[in-house]
């Protein structure tokens, strides 16, 4: 649990620098740039694997809780800092998610036109930063 805690601390400071590096004030520049924070921080796969595992275990309640208390902190933070309404929330959460599964199984890498419908337009960081 201590190190879930921890990686939705460090989750939340990354947004928060993304954050303020916005160039721009309106919701949707927010999350833009909150979403690039979020990008290059999960460019560390153990963080990233760590997010996925506890997902992938929340039948045990500890971790079910720990998991939903930093997807609720990750949402708040979202609505507070960007003042998005609750269906541009939802997408941003939702379009996070679809960047864990890509990143997860390496779809970035895949040359099939279903990893190419998924993946185009996605930002992403790390070794092959750019497509």
């Amino acid at each position: 649990m201590a190190a879930l805690e921890e990686c939705c601390t460090r989750v939340l400071d990354a947004l928060e620098r993304g954050a303020a590096g916005s160039s721009g004030s309106s919701p949707a520049g927010v999350l833009h740039a909150v979403g690039g924070a979020y990008a290059e921080l999960v460019a560390d796969r153990d963080l990233l694997m760590l997010r996925v595992h506890a997902q992938a275990a929340t039948d045990e309640p500890a971790i079910a809780s720990t998991v939903r208390r930093g997807i609720g902190r990750v949402t708040d933070f979202a609505r507070t800092r960007s003042l998005a309404g609750p269906d541009e929330i939802q997408r941003f959460m939702a379009f996070g998610q679809l960047c864990h599964l890509l990143t997860t199984i390496e779809a970035f890498d895949v040359e099939e036109p279903w990893a190419s419908t998924l993946t185009d337009g996605i930002r992403r960081s790390g070794p092959e930063k750019g497509r």
